[in-house]
């Protein structure tokens, strides 16, 4: 959690990485290498305190850079992978 106010809406802000493994079969022969990317992420949520529990939901917004992947007969493929999720968390304070 980056920040959050006495109300408990909160923030947060992140670095992220991925694999991108390839499994593909052609008919061509051809193969592609896998690879990896970055990207960052935000959201902004609610927390609400129950004493020794509480609950938790936010969205977010993850934004991965471009993965550009050739392949053994010269073809190319790009990317961009961007995902937006909506969480909703119980838990047990300790």
């Amino acid at each position: 959690m980056i920040a959050q106010s006495s109300a408990g809406i909160y923030a947060k802000l992140g670095y992220v990485m991925a694999d991108v493994d390839t499994t593909e079969n052609l008919k061509t022969g051809d193969k592609y290498g896998n690879s990896d990317t970055t990207g960052t992420m935000v959201a902004i949520g609610y927390k609400y305190d129950l004493g020794s529990a509480f609950v938790r939901a936010d969205v977010s917004s993850t934004d991965y850079d471009e993965v550009s992947i050739k392949s053994t007969g010269g073809s190319t493929v790009k990317a961009d992978v961007d995902a937006t999720a909506v969480t909703l968390s119980i838990g047990k304070a300790f």
